[in-house]
């Protein structure tokens, strides 16, 4: 908890705003159409974030070849990584390879599990879809902050946290598929990301800014 940073001082636990939209997800098959997907199939979102994602971009793209026939992939490369990724999936069926993507909650409404670094503006966009996820860290994050994000997630039961180094396409594909085929896991550790979620950050954010303004 960052309160600890601050032992004198008053803190309130607001949690991270999202926009509206994150919070009231478009239906499923209204996402399946804009990304020319399968509503009925189940689907990993593969996406890295703000700080990139090179190396689990590249075991993502090879591991979609070991998942199930009927699991489909909807991967967030990034720009820069859009035609390596795109040339390592070999345009395989139900792999959609985007270079950005300007509708995230329609990617979190058609996903199933998400694979991701573990930013907190990502956690939290996870958190309030109510998806179970696998989560590696970004491995040269200052302070290495974002395995203390994910320990969060995986000490609730809401996701996996795996390393980056400990990783390979083969291990990558085993623990999604064991995830999603897992039922009563896979029930836990959504409720578990949904527990962690606060939809209401923004309006506890203005009502301490308000409450600090108004104090005598």
């Amino acid at each position: 908890m960052a309160s600890s940073f601050f032992p004198n001082r008053e803190t309130i636990v607001t949690g991270t705003p999202v926009r509206p939209e994150i919070v009231k997800l478009p239906s499923r098959e209204e996402a399946a159409d804009l990304f020319e997907l399968d509503a009925d199939k189940t689907t990993i979102l593969v996406t890295g974030g703000s700080q990139g994602a090179r190396r689990l971009n590249e075991l993502s793209a090879q591991a979609v070849a070991k998942l199930p026939a009927e699991t489909q992939v909807l991967h967030i490369a990034g720009a820069l990584d859009y035609e390596r990724v795109s040339e390592i999936s070999q345009g395989r069926e139900g792999h959609k390879v985007l270079g950005f993507c300007d509708q995230m909650p329609s990617a979190y409404a058609l996903a199933d599990l998400v694979i991701a670094r573990s930013g907190a503006s990502s956690l939290t966009e996870i958190a309030i879809a109510g998806h179970p996820s696998i989560l590696v860290p970004y491995p040269f994050a200052a302070d290495d902050h974002q395995t203390r994000n994910a320990e969060v997630f995986a000490n609730a039961g809401a996701s996996k946290l795996v390393q980056e180094r400990d990783l390979d396409a083969e291990k990558l594909a085993a623990l999604a598929t064991s995830i999603l085929q897992d039922l009563p896991t896979y029930k836990r550790m959504a409720k578990a990301a949904r527990d962690l979620a606060i939809p209401d950050a923004a309006d506890r954010v203005c009502a301490a800014i308000e409450a600090t303004l108004t104090s005598p």
